[in-house]
């Protein structure tokens, strides 16, 4: 367990992660372990028959301390700069993530001494009482004041969800970086500045395009290139290509997936 870097708090800076210890085997051992060591924390304060702020609010705040750091660091990378070993680990965890929170979040002695503590609010200094707050209304949001019953169907959903989620975002991706616009001729540029282009000059060769330049499609409408250059030709194919992702009916197209997630 020593050798995977999840398993220890970072020695670096402002505990900035140790990206050159990671490897893609480290990531499903380090969510997995996670899991385990938080949902022992959770009972270890279930365990404790007193109800204070410490041993239930300060407790949880600490726990699951592997999975934070795992997770920080895993979704970043999937989004963007995935590959199919990232794809199918997130494939695998997502489901298996949102049951583990619902294992907590949907726990009804874990929120009953939640609730005793926000009754109780008034025994509580300011900053304790608004986290206080914050945890019951976000576990009464996420269903815990439900039934038995209905927490088993909230339950399903968020699995389900949770998978439908990981298609979209590995589709859209996948389509976003398919767009990106090739330009075969500097000049085409002009209105950049050198470092612009050389980015583009560096995008394009990480896609093994020699002589060319790339200007890869980013995950929101107005790309900061769009100010600068001067060809209109060029700003109208990098403006169509930011409007239709996900949405060229081809493998990569996101409109059932979203049919799903809102039915």
């Amino acid at each position: 367990m020593s050798a995977n870097p999840f398993f220890t708090k970072s020695t670096l800076p402002y505990e900035l992660p140790p990206f050159a210890l990671i490897q893609e085997d480290h990531y499903l051992k380090a969510f997995y372990q996670g899991m385990k060591d938080q949902l022992q924390e959770v009972d270890a304060i279930l365990a404790n028959s007193e109800v204070s702020f410490e041993n239930t609010i300060a407790a949880m705040e600490q726990s699951g301390a592997i999975l934070s750091r795992v997770l920080s660091v895993f979704y970043n990378k999937s989004s963007s700069d995935t590959n199919a070993a990232i794809d199918a680990i997130e494939a695998e965890i997502a489901p298996k993530l949102a049951a583990h929170s619902d294992a907590i979040r949907l726990n009804p002695q874990l929120f009953a001494r939640i609730k005793h503590l926000n009754e109780h609010a008034a025994e509580l200094n300011e900053e304790q009482a608004w986290l206080v707050e914050r945890y019951y209304r976000d576990f009464a949001h996420a269903g815990a004041e439900l039934s038995e019953e209905n927490r088993n169907q909230v339950k399903q959903i968020n699995e389900e969800l949770s998978s439908l989620q990981t298609q979209f975002s590995k589709k859209l991706l996948a389509d976003t970086n398919d767009l990106a616009v090739v330009v075969d001729h500097e000049s085409e540029l002009d209105g950049l500045t050198p470092n612009q282009i050389a980015s583009c000059k560096a995008a394009a060769e990480s896609r093994g395009l020699t002589d060319k330049w790339l200007i890869t499609i980013l995950n929101f409408t107005g790309h900061p290139l769009l100010s600068s250059l001067k060809n209109r030709e060029l700003r109208e194919k990098i403006m169509k290509n930011s409007l239709i992702k996900g949405d060229r009916g081809n493998e990569n197209d996101t409109k059932e997936i979203l049919l799903s997630m809102v039915k």
